[in-house]
């Protein structure tokens, strides 16, 4: 069972002209009901951290393409990082397989891994780079949890 429900006691005189019906995702515009899946981001929707610095007078389009090859850049460095002379990437290009690891899923609540984060890039899903950087964290604090510590 779901936790109980509270509701705001209104205490002054009701004044039913103004009546705003209770904020939930599923009567907020634009708002999935669910955070699972990212949504296609517009143009129009670009964090000002995705444009060029103030003054800079760029169209929203280019200051979307300018973000995105900024992801791309990163996902790229991300990519072709080496330790040793071993890629570092590898065992974070897919997510592990569900039949080999079902432990995976039960402890890890997001997982995510590099084919999706380029997948999302790909797909216009990111509003930013901040968004970008959050996932590739979400990856790595995923990786630290269910590994070792130090890992």
């Amino acid at each position: 069972m779901g936790q109980p429900r509270l509701r705001l006691v209104n205490k002054e005189p009701e004044d039913h002209d103004d009546v705003t019906p209770p904020v939930s995702p599923r009567n907020i515009p634009n708002t999935p009901a669910t955070t699972s899946r990212p949504k296609r981001v517009r143009k129009s929707e670009i964090h000002a951290d995705a444009t060029q610095p103030s003054g800079a007078g760029a169209e929203v389009g280019s200051a979307y393409a300018q973000m995105k090859e900024k992801c791309l850049q990163l996902y790229q460095a991300i990519k072709e990082l080496e330790k040793d002379g071993e890629l570092m990437c590898l065992a974070f290009n897919k997510l592990p397989p569900k039949k080999e690891y079902p432990d995976y899923y039960v402890e890890i609540k997001q997982p995510i891994a590099l084919d999706i984060i380029k997948g999302r890039i790909t797909r216009n899903l990111y509003k930013s780079v901040s968004d970008f950087v959050s996932d590739v964290d979400l990856m790595c604090n995923n990786a630290q949890q269910y590994n070792m510590p130090d890992s």
